[in-house]
């Protein structure tokens, strides 16, 4: 879909390279500079984050690789600069003076904390989570809690998915209007950004419609242990989900004695103890693998917590091609596959292909023809959101984000959760109508010949009963584009099964790592799944707009909860016999060594990150200049009295000491915040991670804001939430309904508005 857009990148780490495999695997001519003392590296997740690239070695401190980077810079149409910042000034390589030169350039930099944040630490993976609270549990007593380390690059993996989506939003601007602009996306604010509805904050008034409900576990949507000491996760949390879990297993009895009515569980412990207690028991009754194939054939939403070796392997995720194996130097090496799925055929080379600077025959790009400034990136573009929950709704907001109108389409008396409303649909229009009624489905089809995109999250082959699937609207508007969500991709033998960010967690291995092998599962902390599957069907959308501005045609893609899992473990996963794995996991997980690990202060907790070469740098504090020579003869082997001596050193003073005295070079000590906390910091407020909206139906909500920043067309995140209705007569009337057909429409049930909506 990118076919002909020219990617320059200079990075390291994963979120820098992260951006250029999503835009390579887009189609983009992406070419990855390589300092020539990097060009050896051998990590397996090298040959995944460059793949589909051309890979050029430049030493940039020579007058010779800085007159060929400039050469590069001159005939591409993007750079991404995942540098440390700096970097390329230093070299004489100034981007920053780039848009004088060439006003039709993208160029994406991707830091490690906003300006505003106050934070001077190098920004490592760990030191941005750690100061961004994602080792801390989000609860009111996580100061007496432990912190856990997860291995999981949520940082960046967010930074890449944000950047990418910014810069295609970018390229259709562009392509519109003939202006480019710089773009910005801190990792620190992504993993804000990821935290989603977990930061959802309100304060209702006296007229707010929707109460807020306390959050209480559900034994519906719990793991259990198997006959053969595995783990089953099962999520029933709809009453047709429901209905199939008794009926499949026959629990009428239990239905009568009130221990699945799901009210009845989130309101009682005793309800709870005792229905945990009873489903324990029957799912001890026979393997893990049994359960999930008969509840899943019964069409309840359930998954064995499987390993992501497991899962490498599986025979759905080698069948529908969320793993792939390519050939390298190291043999073949099996990986996630693309994130996204054009349904279009490509005959690209997944391994990388190193070639010389001089094999890249870029001419210089001739700028097109400037119109207009514009106001928004998504200036004109309409959007139906058919999104349910988390994932499809918060595709629609980043479209929104960009200044797409989203029109929010769901039935009659729809149930709403209000965090996960209130954090998707800000600046979106709220539209109810029956898509299963004719009146409701002919009204559906005037939105559509009007719209550019269409979102959707529903099961495989719900589109097709409710005649709204993709070959039925293209003839109604061939420029329509069609992007879908669900859990397990649409191919292969899970694809029809249902699934949630639970379910999809387990199956993929994230809740194996966090729980650590052969123990319980554990559950990421937020969402990831969700808001990353999100950011992934708005790529796919604005890929497929971009395309549509060469072609005019539309067409579909589609993404996975279970594909986004593939790319938040990519670095983690590449299997070949060729590769050693060393990662920590479990609660207790503390980092990967002594020189990168959580440390308990005086007062609280400290990371630290500090490269092996570096070591010398942790002198800078008295108290650890006397391990100064053992540091330095370590060389990464585990040494436990090492270790002790450092928890011992890091004991003996508060955390705001160890973040004054070792923030030297490369070197790097943040004290661990919790999420929660990010609310109260000023800070954040002024970098708008943090915003705060006063609205008359909903009260005042703070909530997350924005984090990617784009120079020219800044994204906006909408002020007001509609309430579920509120605006389907004034945009079907917009869209050519009569005030008659309207009132007909509402008196037969087949629209709603908010007045009468179900709350």
């Amino acid at each position: 879909m990118l076919q002909g857009v020219r990617v320059l990148e200079f990075g390291q780490q994963v979120a820098g390279p992260l951006t250029g495999m999503l835009l390579a695997d887009l189609g983009a001519d992406v070419v990855r500079v390589e300092r020539p003392r990097r060009a050896r590296r051998r990590h397996p997740a090298w040959y995944t984050y460059n793949r589909n690239k051309r890979v050029v070695s430049l030493d940039l401190a020579s007058e010779i690789g800085r007159a060929e980077a400039m050469r590069l810079l001159d005939g591409c149409d993007v750079v991404i600069d995942g540098l440390k910042r700096g970097d390329l000034a230093r070299y004489a390589i100034d981007l920053e003076a780039a848009p004088a030169r060439r006003p039709d350039l993208v160029y994406c930099e991707v830091t490690g904390f906003a300006p505003e944040t106050g934070v001077s630490a190098h920004p490592w993976e760990g030191i941005v989570s750690a100061a961004a609270g994602l080792f801390l549990p989000n609860l009111p007593n996580a100061r007496q809690r432990s912190p856990s380390f997860t291995s999981l690059p949520v940082a960046s993996t967010f930074a890449g998915l944000l950047a990418a989506n910014a810069i295609v939003a970018a390229l259709v601007c562009r392509r519109r209007s003939g202006w480019g602009q710089r773009i910005e996306v801190p990792l620190h604010s992504a993993l804000v950004y990821a935290f989603g509805f977990k930061l959802l904050r309100t304060n209702w008034t006296e007229d707010s419609v929707l109460p807020s409900r306390p959050r209480r576990p559900n034994p519906l949507v719990h793991a259990y242990q198997c006959s053969d000491g595995r783990w089953l996760q099962v999520h029933v949390s709809r009453p047709r989900f429901l209905r199939a879990f008794v009926e499949e297993l026959g629990l009428q009895s239990w239905r009568d004695e009130g221990l699945i009515d799901r009210d009845r569980l989130v309101g009682g412990a005793a309800a709870r103890a005792e229905a945990v207690s009873r489903l324990q028991d029957l799912f001890a009754t026979q393997p893990a693998e049994y359960w999930e194939e008969r509840l899943s054939r019964a069409g309840v939403s359930c998954a064995v917590c499987r390993s992501a070796a497991e899962w490498l392997r599986h025979p759905h995720a080698l069948q529908s091609g969320l793993t792939v194996e390519v050939a390298t130097d190291r043999g073949l090496l099996r990986q996630p596959g693309p994130l996204l799925d054009s349904h279009a055929p490509t005959e690209r080379p997944l391994a990388p292909i190193r070639c010389d600077s001089r094999d890249v025959d870029w001419q210089p790009r001739r700028p097109p023809p400037r119109g207009p400034r514009p106001s928004a990136a998504l200036e004109g573009v309409q959007v139906l959101d058919l999104g349910q929950v988390l994932a499809g709704p918060a595709a629609g907001r980043v479209l929104a984000e960009f200044g797409a109108q989203v029109i929010k389409v769901d039935p009659p008396g729809v149930a709403v959760n209000e965090a996960f409303w209130l954090d998707t649909n800000r600046g979106k229009r709220s539209v109810l109508l029956d898509l299963k009624a004719p009146a409701g489905r002919e009204t559906f089809d005037k939105l559509v010949q009007d719209a550019d995109v269409l979102l959707e999250n529903f099961r495989l082959g719900v589109t097709e009963r409710l005649g709204i699937d993709h070959e039925t609207l293209k003839r109604l508007n061939p420029r329509l584009v069609y992007a879908s969500v669900n859990c397990y991709g649409y191919a292969g033998p899970f694809a029809a099964r249902p699934g949630w960010e639970q379910v999809a967690q387990a199956a993929t291995g994230i809740q194996a790592r966090n729980g650590g092998r052969g123990r319980r599962p554990r559950l990421a902390r937020f969402a990831v799944l969700d808001y990353a599957t999100g950011l992934a069907a708005s790529l796919g959308a604005l890929a497929a707009l971009y395309k549509r501005e060469a072609t005019g045609r539309g067409r579909r893609v589609t993404t996975s909860l279970v594909a986004s899992a593939g790319l938040l473990q990519a670095s983690l996963i590449a299997d070949a016999p060729t590769v050693r794995r060393r990662e920590v996991e479990g609660p207790e997980a503390q980092g990967p060594s002594l020189l990168s690990r959580i440390y308990a202060t005086a007062d609280g907790w400290v990371y630290l990150h500090c490269p092996w070469l570096e070591t010398s740098s942790l002198s800078e504090a008295p108290e650890l200049r006397h391990l100064a020579g053992r540091l330095a003869a370590c060389k990464r082997r585990a040494d436990p009295d090492l270790e002790q001596a450092l928890e011992e050193a890091f004991l003996g003073r508060p955390s705001s000491y160890w973040e004054s005295a070792l923030n030297r070079g490369r070197a790097a000590v943040v004290g661990l915040a919790r999420s929660w906390d990010l609310l109260a910091q000023p800070r954040l407020r002024r970098a708008r991670l943090i915003q705060t909206h006063h609205d008359p139906a909903w009260g005042k909500v703070e909530h997350v804001g924005i984090p990617h920043r784009l120079a020219l067309t800044p994204a906006v995140s909408g002020a007001r939430v509609p309430l579920p209705g509120a605006d389907t007569r004034r945009v079907l009337l917009a869209h050519g309904v009569s005030a008659r057909t309207y009132d007909r429409l509402r008196r037969g049930g087949a629209a709603q508005t908010a007045r009468t909506a179900s709350n």
